[in-house]
């Protein structure tokens, strides 16, 4: 796979095409990135700028297609950093790998910070209204999932002016941060006005639904909140979806647990869930679930059957290379041994914890965090 730079511009082109799935295996792409990675140290050492971001263009790309965000993450800086690497629209679309790379993974800082000071700038240069667009969506999502709702909500104003109310994912994603603001009128408003849109895609009707029994579930109106929920399962079974069938007992199972404090409802939903849900296909839903599960179980003091399940969601989250959700699983392992005395076990299970940096880590994880060691010490 070593090439000289004539190659390599070649096949950056090719592995940027929208046929590349057509010309290279996964098993290629695989050797690939081991003997691009010992070429891209060659060209680094040898001051061979131009060979050297290509190949790392290639690395990223071919990793972001293998799902391998820890190698892709280990070269993203070296690419943002390039100097070498035209500002084009192939840039554009090394650095949106990178942005899905730090989505994936939950660094929504370094998102936003690729966005600020990379993307947006070379999206207004190439002049790509679409990608402009695009990233802006983004850019909403990530602040609101870091708790920043206010800047979200701007963010999402301003696009939905631009889109006359015609857009429905921008309504529903506005209408969510003015629930996390307290606007609950605009919330439950712009959530009753997307029902009025034609569903081309039964899963936004099913998204709709579900925010609303979340909704009336919050506001304690328990009948409204299963009539949408029964709505919500009676698309997905119209549609034979039964990840959406999952996904919706998974919600049962929360609801049953955090309304009526019911062990037995919820764990049956929650086992229902997890039997139908794919943890390659659905990392996110599949780690919160096992988070939710393995919860019950500590909280009813079944904490054989805890301990089973924060074990596979550690090693789920490891094969992600996903630090924080592995860190989370370390946490919940820790708070297991310690309501069972167990100090030797915590303390050990703590000074892994420690081996990591705790600046990604989102302020209810570091304060569960610091609730669990306050325990030990």
């Amino acid at each position: 796979v070593s090439l000289n730079h004539s190659h390599q511009a070649q096949i950056f082109e090719l592995l940027l095409s929208h046929r590349f799935t057509q010309i290279y295996s996964k098993d290629y792409l695989e050797e690939a990135v081991k003997e691009w990675s010992l070429e891209a140290d060659r060209y680094l050492k040898d001051g061979e700028e131009l060979n050297h971001s290509l190949i790392v263009s290639n690395i990223i790309w071919a990793s972001y297609f293998l799902d391998d965000f820890q190698t892709l993450t280990q070269y993203s800086d070296k690419l943002v950093s390039s100097k070498s690497l035209p500002y084009s629209i192939f840039r554009m679309r090394i650095y949106g790998a990178i942005d899905y790379s730090y989505y994936t993974t939950q660094q929504y800082d370094k998102s936003l910070k690729l966005q600020r000071e990379h993307s947006l700038p070379l999206a207004n240069f190439l002049g790509d209204k679409e990608q402009i667009w695009k990233i802006k969506i983004r850019q909403g999502v990530y602040l609101y999932s870091l708790g920043k709702y206010e800047e979200s909500k701007n963010v999402y104003e301003e696009l939905y002016a631009q889109s006359h109310g015609e857009d429905f994912y921008l309504l529903t994603n506005l209408s969510n941060n003015y629930y996390k603001l307290g606007y609950s009128n605009k919330y439950i408003s712009f959530q009753l006005r997307a029902l009025e849109f034609e569903f081309k895609d039964y899963r936004n009707l099913l998204n709709v639904y579900r925010n609303l029994f979340l909704y009336y579930t919050a506001n304690k109106d328990i009948s409204s909140a299963l009539q949408y929920i029964e709505k919500a399962k009676e698309v997905a079974v119209n549609n034979n979806d039964s990840t959406e069938l999952a996904l919706i007992d998974s919600y049962l199972g929360t609801f049953y647990w955090t309304q009526y404090r019911d062990h037995k409802k919820a764990l049956e939903n929650f086992d229902a869930a997890q039997q139908v849900l794919s943890p390659s296909d659905n990392y996110i839903k599949y780690i919160d679930l096992l988070g939710e599960k393995g919860d019950v179980y500590f909280r009813i003091d079944s904490l054989s059957k805890a301990r089973e399940i924060f074990k596979s969601a550690k090693d789920l989250a490891l094969s992600k290379s996903n630090t924080v959700d592995y860190l989370d699983a370390l946490i919940n392992l820790a708070a297991i041994e310690l309501k069972q005395n167990n100090m030797q076990a915590a303390e050990e299970i703590f000074d892994e914890i420690n081996l990591y940096p705790l600046d990604d880590v989102d302020f209810p994880l570091l304060t569960k965090f610091f609730t669990v060691r306050s325990e030990f010490l």
